[in-house]
């Protein structure tokens, strides 16, 4: 599904769970939703049961199932990852279709590092102008092995993850090195050059090859990760829109929220009211 048409991928997030964090229960019309929760315990919220949940928690709630949760960090890299897959709307004789293949709720795992970073990898790599066929390989994997045990899980995302990291040539490295060296550089994003000159490259040649194999241009796969990076701080109560708009380096808090709005097709603030958002 997700080869054939990669756009069905609606959203790709991630959270750091620092503190209480709580989304308060809601449904997707026609998406599928995977939660991966790492290092936290509380509760879950599944149509109208709430269920403990500690330790390392899948969660897979397909369209018109009522979910969310309340977190607390059991530890200090405590985080919160999902995926939205838009599946179409459920039958009318149920939910069916291929997310019934996956278990609404596992809890009390260990944590499965090789699940979590493909998981998470391919969240840093998903953008909603295009994502490569390496990142669509990490989350065919997790879904393929998803409803798995957790030893299952563990040795099948081994194998792939190493695949995946031992996949492309030397100037795809280079252009992934250079990314994740200067992408998350929010206040200051770096230049088309600037990126060039990093991977030892013409700025041409960057470009093209970024293109291939990322699926976007370099610009517009930094101003996805910035807005990420927004999404993530508004999602803090205690974070004022405007110091938001100074840690990402904006001039004013207008003018980050009209960059915001431009971007995300709602204002900070509605961003911050609304739970489909996460």
């Amino acid at each position: 599904m997700i080869f054939d048409d990669p756009a069905r991928i609606t959203d790709a997030l991630s959270h750091p769970i620092t503190r209480r964090f709580e989304i308060a229960p809601h449904h997707h019309a026609d998406v599928l939703q995977l939660d991966l929760i790492r290092g936290c315990t509380g509760h879950a919220t599944l149509d109208d049961t709430e269920n403990p949940i500690a330790g390392t928690t899948l969660m897979a709630s397909p369209p018109g199932q009522r979910h969310g949760y309340t977190l607390q960090p059991a530890g200090p890299d405590a985080a919160v990852w999902l995926v939205k897959l838009r599946v179409g709307a459920p039958a009318r004789s149920g939910r069916g279709g291929a997310a019934s293949a996956l278990p609404a709720l596992l809890t009390g795992l260990n944590d499965v590092p090789a699940l979590s970073s493909a998981v998470a990898e391919f969240v840093r790599d998903w953008t909603p102008l295009g994502v490569n066929a390496t990142a669509l390989a990490r989350l065919a994997t997790a879904i393929c092995v998803w409803p798995n045990s957790a030893a299952d899980v563990s040795e099948t995302a081994t194998a792939s993850d190493s695949d995946v990291h031992d996949a492309g040539d030397g100037a795809s490295v280079r252009v992934r090195r250079v990314i994740e060296q200067l992408g998350t550089r929010f206040d200051d994003p770096p230049s088309l050059d600037e990126l060039a000159d990093a991977a030892s490259m013409s700025s041409r040649h960057f470009a093209r090859r970024f293109r291939h194999d990322f699926g976007c241009t370099p610009h517009e796969f930094l101003a996805t990760r910035r807005l990420d990076a927004a999404r993530g701080l508004l999602r803090d109560d205690d974070c004022r829109v405007g110091d938001v708009a100074e840690r990402l380096g904006f001039s004013s808090p207008a003018a980050f929220s009209r960059w915001f709005t431009r971007l995300a097709g709602q204002s900070p603030r509605a961003f911050r009211a609304d739970p489909h958002n996460f």
